[in-house]
């Protein structure tokens, strides 16, 4: 009996999927390689800003200015590209507004390249219309399409 189980055991091995200490170390290494991969992934900024856009928010939130309004914000997942698009019932009011995004820490380091004011469309509206976009590749593409 225990010459068959000797016979028998490297088959039980292979179809269970067994291992000896040195294939487990082998497998173990490798998954705490995955791991730390991972780790290192969630801890740096590949997958984006890892503080998140509140810090944002609350800035776009305090520049608050009678007469203006944003209709559209984006922000790039690592926090440094910004587009925000906005009304406002007085052109004055829009280089308030930039002025004062300045001083919040989240966009002080950024450059607007580009600012786009229209005047209403519509005779009904009366708000004029801003953009803003500090994406330096996005302001040379706007340069090409002209």
């Amino acid at each position: 009996a225990l010459d068959r189980l000797q016979n028998i055991g490297p088959l039980i091995k292979q179809v269970t999927g067994e291992k000896n200490w040195s294939e487990q170390l082998d497998d173990s290494l490798r998954m705490l390689a995955e791991r730390q991969a991972v780790l290192n992934l969630i801890q740096g900024s590949t997958l984006g800003d890892t503080r998140g856009f509140s810090r944002h928010m609350r800035s776009l939130a305090r520049q608050d200015i009678d007469g203006l309004w944003l209709t559209h914000i984006v922000l790039s997942a690592l926090g440094d590209k910004t587009r925000l698009e906005g009304k406002a019932i007085r052109a004055e009011l829009i280089p308030l507004y930039v002025q004062g995004l300045t001083s919040e820490a989240p966009f002080a380091e950024q450059r607007f390249q580009r600012f786009q004011i229209d005047n209403p469309v519509d005779d009904d509206e009366t708000a004029l219309r801003f953009s803003m976009d500090s994406d330096v590749l996005l302001a040379a593409n706007a340069e090409q399409d002209r």
